[in-house]
């Protein structure tokens, strides 16, 4: 909203000067002109008019045609001052019609840039407080994956543990089973002995 506030105002003061001067002063020197050319004609008319008389004519109407040169050559004097005059006027105006564009147009930038620093101003403290926010946010998150970081070292250290809780009871478990066919074998030994005694003694008696 403020760029194309700022932008219709710099178009405002850039173009209405300038319209200003398209518009009027050049209307002014293009009707002069006009007026200039119109009367040129008419005098041109009036002065073939008058030498075109013959020598016969009466003096009423040479004099009435004397006074209607006469007449269209003031209609055209006048009709060049006055475009001589809007000349003259749009030769002034065009040496500082831009440069009135250019100031309004600069006048129109240093209002903006006063007016986004003031925004700007207006907007420090929401700056800041979002500043604080996200400190706060970045903190908060690091503290959280610190805390997650832990709990996972924690699920890890447990399945260590774990493994070698279970690792220690399989070989607990080879130990017994170790112990349990010693002993079968030491008792199937001592009972191979007997037999063997027992033979023995038969064959003896």
């Amino acid at each position: 909203a403020l760029r194309e506030g700022v932008s219709l105002k710099q178009a405002d003061a850039v173009t209405a000067g300038l319209d200003r001067f398209v518009e009027d002063d050049l209307d002014a020197v293009r009707a002069a002109k006009d007026t200039f050319q119109r009367r040129q004609r008419d005098c041109n008319l009036a002065r073939q008019a008058f030498l075109s008389l013959p020598m016969w004519v009466p003096d009423a109407e040479r004099d009435e045609r004397r006074e209607a040169l006469e007449d269209s050559k003031h209609k055209l004097d006048a009709a060049r001052s006055r475009l001589v005059l809007a000349l003259c006027n749009v030769d002034g105006k065009r040496r500082y019609a831009i440069i009135e564009a250019v100031r309004r147009s600069m006048q129109g930038l240093a209002e903006f840039f006063e007016r986004g620093h003031a925004e700007m101003q207006a907007l420090a403290p929401l700056l800041a407080s979002f500043e604080e926010y996200e400190t706060e946010a970045h903190a908060q998150a690091e503290k959280k994956m610190a805390a997650q970081a832990e709990q996972l070292n924690e699920y890890w250290q447990r399945v260590k543990d774990a493994e070698e809780a279970v690792a220690r009871l399989a070989e607990q478990r080879q130990l017994a089973e170790a112990e349990r066919r010693l002993a079968e074998t030491r008792a199937g030994a001592q009972a191979l002995r007997a037999d063997f005694a027992v033979s023995l003694n038969q064959t003896l008696d």
